[in-house]
């Protein structure tokens, strides 16, 4: 697999798709990068049987078209399935996270690759780095955005399968484990904290776990009280970044533009919530 982000497949797709018949040259001269970086391009889509190649042409086949029209519709679902479908080694990473179950955390590179070896494709840390990025962007795979580099954690978002009173018991738990022995004193912890163990454990997306929260909140009669600045140095360090696609309307060929995202706290009517407390005897 050729290391192509999520941005260089699609701009490549649509570049190829508005026109009846390209060359590589054509691919080259539009995206501004060198022969090799084009073949690169080039042989990654042939892979993937978006695009077809006669003589010197290029076009756009029916997937890469259905591709094309997923993106302007903005249907991340649907171009999810078709890149299970074009690419195996996106196929293949998404069964080795199908390993990590609910209840477990999820899975680093090397655990990835080392269960890939008995998988339809065996893959090294660039195709997992790669392909965990296009399902990060696509909203199908997390990290655990307290872990980075070789240790980084991956898995699946499977919002379905989980119902809402399973989400809350696992916060009321994991609060509970945060808190250690002080049962006494009212203690508050991290919101971004809580969010990842629970999204990681629970297999669910950040935003189903801030609706469940918002929920217990709400139902709580006071007894969950929230805080807005950072009261414990947990709070301060709220890690890195997410992953999303932005379609950017103003460009001709809605070409992606990737936007980071700081993973803050709880958001009620625009006030962010750092912090979280029950009172004993929730």
């Amino acid at each position: 697999m050729e290391p192509i982000s999520l941005g260089v497949l699609l701009r490549s797709i649509i570049l190829l798709y508005e026109r009846e018949e390209s060359t590589l040259q054509d691919l080259e001269k539009k995206l501004r990068i060198t022969t090799e970086r084009a073949k690169a391009i080039e042989r990654q889509l042939q892979n993937m049987l978006l695009i077809e190649k006669i003589g010197e042409k290029i076009k756009c086949t029916l997937k890469g078209s259905q591709l094309v029209v997923a993106f302007r519709e903005e249907s991340w679902d649907e171009i999810h399935e078709i890149l299970i479908d074009s690419c195996k080694e996106y196929r293949t990473l998404l069964k080795a996270l199908q390993k990590s179950c609910i209840g477990q955390k999820g899975l680093m590179t090397h655990q990835i690759i080392s269960i890939s070896q008995n998988l339809e494709k065996s893959l090294n840390r660039v195709t997992v780095e790669i392909c965990c990025d296009w399902g990060c962007r696509l909203g199908k795979i997390q990290k655990n955005l307290y872990t980075s580099g070789v240790i980084s954690r991956f898995y699946l978002v499977s919002n379905n399968n989980t119902s809402s009173i399973e989400i809350e018991r696992a916060i009321v738990r994991e609060y509970i484990s945060m808190r250690g022995n002080n049962l006494i004193s009212l203690l508050y912890v991290s919101i971004p904290k809580i969010r990842e163990i629970i999204c990681e454990l629970e297999k669910i997306s950040r935003s189903l776990f801030d609706k469940s929260l918002l929920k217990m909140w709400i139902g709580s009669n006071g007894s969950i009280e929230l805080a807005s600045g950072p009261l414990n140095s947990s709070a301060i360090r709220t890690p890195t970044h997410i992953l999303s696609i932005n379609v950017d309307r103003n460009n001709a060929i809605l070409s992606p533009k990737y936007a980071l995202r700081v993973g803050e706290g709880l958001d009620i009517g625009g006030k962010k919530y750092q912090t979280i407390a029950f009172h004993q005897g929730f």
